[in-house]
């Protein structure tokens, strides 16, 4: 009825939980954030990847095409050249007319494209024609050459040949040429590398990275490191061995794809880098930009690893702003239980002597009517194990609660407080009440809930109140609307005093009074079963007859304990009547 503060074990829980919760909180807080900087990274970096392989592969495109443009210079030059000539040759022109002609054709592009067309030349009719004028050797030129093999394997189509250094300049040059129409005179024109290399000599991506332009045969057409250009890189064992397999890397990858742009990663000795590649659509020519990871991602990691720090040094500012709050308020929450300890302590033993007083005042009513207190426990014990078997059961949802039956144990021995104003004469008398005397007898009910009323309406909470108000006055209703004071009917009946009605009847059958002696528990039982639905609660006898075992038993025990302080006492005086109630009404009655 009375609860008491706790200071103790509701408190370490709730500081463990808080503590719990601060802890789940932080750790949540630095996970998202810790989430937040990979998150960060790992966006930024694919961000920037994406947009370094978009850069790359722009770039050695750019390049794969300023070199087709330049190329197909050259080719559309010799189409007029080999065209022509092979008009004059078809009309009979003598073979002066045809060598004026390519000398003409030659000194025209030698004063256009910067120079880098070089020279006119072939071999026509069977004789070696020069557009230069000066005279050169004709065993510099032969059918031996690549370019005139490569065009007669052509058949009539241009073809550009490998790059060769040219015995007249010394120079690096590539030669395109083509079959005539009488297949076997071929027009060549020489192409100067230096307009290619100058196209070629700054590739690179942003100013980071290395590119080079080279040959599906592995030959260097140009690169930053002059000791590279016209070296056959997967047959010159003195090339580096990392470079020679990105060489080779790069023309298998460009023979297992249609596209005209490859990337991939590649592994340079302890360095990752990326590697983009273009083909020149002309040509059997590759452009190719290698870029470090630490050139192309270098910024960007710097950039992370700050944002990191500071996010971490963020981190570590919350953290300890929460830390420090937390312990503010650790301390706040200690001053304040400490300010109200002795205030909670006071409460506690005011409540405890509140219900001392209680039980106090119940047992002494008991030892008005001649028992010892026994009558108080015994309807405590039986009310309590009805009301936990209505639980357990799941009967009256809604109302038997786990509150319910710890009020019905602390109400249960007030039920009889009103006798508290009942004459000892009638109180105590050892023979049948007259109508009179049974009517101020039947008062103890009302004078019952009056007391309640003043003593515990502001003491007690709403529940446990109404519940100490209800057993007092209506236990000795009945189901069949005959009990008193209110001759309450059924259901009406508050469910407590119907559970205490039960007990208090089965422990009055079973214990001895100063107006009767007691009965055996067999039957009492048998009493309280055949008042099923009449004078009691059926669902309630039901639920009091399942625990009849454990009832037994319970009075077994206590028949022991009483043997046990007759034996150490005076007999009782015999001078009450022998003849047990016959009846619950015969009970009430008296």
């Amino acid at each position: 009825m009375f609860k008491k503060c706790s200071k103790n074990k509701s408190g370490g829980r709730n500081e463990k939980d808080s503590l719990r919760s601060f802890v789940i909180t932080l750790l949540m807080l630095a996970s998202a954030l810790i989430f937040l900087v990979l998150y960060t990274f790992f966006s930024f970096y694919s961000i920037s990847r994406a947009d370094s392989i978009s850069v790359g592969s722009k770039t050695v495109n750019e390049v794969s095409e300023k070199i087709n443009n330049f190329l197909l210079k050259g080719f559309n030059v010799l189409s007029v050249t080999c065209n022509t000539v092979d008009f004059m040759v078809g009309n009979g022109a003598p073979d002066g007319t045809i060598e004026k002609y390519i000398r003409s054709m030659t000194m025209a592009n030698l004063s256009s494209e910067s120079g880098s067309f070089l020279n006119i030349h072939g071999i026509v009719n069977g004789k070696f024609v020069n557009g230069l004028k000066e005279n050169v050797p004709e065993h510099y030129f032969s059918k031996n050459d690549d370019w005139f093999i490569s065009a007669v394997r052509a058949g009539g189509k241009p073809v550009i040949s490998s790059p060769y250094i040219d015995p007249i300049s010394h120079s690096l040059i590539v030669s395109v040429s083509r079959l005539l129409s009488d297949y076997s005179s071929v027009i060549c024109i020489d192409i100067s590398m230096k307009a290619i290399q100058e196209i070629a000599r700054d590739i690179s991506m942003n100013d980071r990275g290395v590119g080079f332009i080279l040959d599906k045969s592995s030959l260097i057409i140009t690169h930053r490191d002059p000791s590279l250009i016209g070296r056959h890189v997967l047959k010159d064992a003195n090339v580096d061995e990392n470079f020679r397999a990105l060489v080779g890397r790069i023309i298998e990858s460009s023979k297992k794809t249609t596209e005209s742009g490859v990337h991939f990663d590649v592994m340079l000795g302890e360095e990752r880098s990326i590697v983009f590649s273009s083909q020149v659509d002309i040509s059997n020519w590759y452009v190719v930009i290698v870029v470090p990871y630490s050139e192309l991602f270098g910024k960007l990691m710097e950039s992370i690893v700050l944002n990191a720090i500071g996010i971490v040094i963020i981190i570590y500012l919350v953290l300890y702003s929460c830390i420090v709050s937390y312990n503010k308020r650790k301390r706040l929450e200690k001053e304040v239980e400490a300010k109200n300890a002795e205030s909670i302590e006071q409460s506690n033993k005011l409540i405890s002597m509140q219900t001392c007083v209680i039980e106090g005042m119940a047992t002494l009513i008991e030892e008005r009517d001649g028992n010892t207190g026994e009558h108080i426990k015994n309807t405590k014990v039986y009310s309590q194990w009805i009301a936990e078997m209505l639980y357990l059961k799941r009967m009256f949802p809604g109302i038997v609660t786990k509150d319910f039956v710890k009020n019905i144990c602390d109400s249960a021995p007030l039920h009889d407080i009103g006798k508290i104003t009942v004459p000892d004469k009638i109180l105590l008398k050892d023979s049948k009440l007259d109508p009179i005397e049974m009517e101020v007898m039947r008062q103890h009910t009302i004078q019952g809930g009056m007391i309640i009323r003043k003593i515990f309406k502001d003491v007690v909470d709403k529940d446990a109140f109404q519940m100490a108000l209800d057993v007092a006055m209506f236990h000795h209703e009945r189901w069949d609307g005959k009990g008193y004071p209110s001759n309450l009917v059924g259901s009406n009946i508050p469910l407590s005093a119907r559970i205490l009605a039960v007990a208090d009847c089965f422990d009055a059958l079973v214990s001895r009074r100063v107006y009767k002696p007691s009965i055996p528990a067999e039957k009492a039982f048998l009493m309280i079963a055949d008042e099923a639905g009449t004078h009691f609660d059926p669902d309630i006898v039901d639920v009091f007859m399942h625990l009849k075992p454990k009832i037994e038993s319970y009075l077994e025990h206590r028949a022991q304990e009483e043997r046990r302080k007759m034996e150490s006492r005076q007999s009782m005086n015999a001078s009450s009547s022998d003849e047990p109630a016959e009846t619950v009404e015969e009970l009430e009655e008296v």
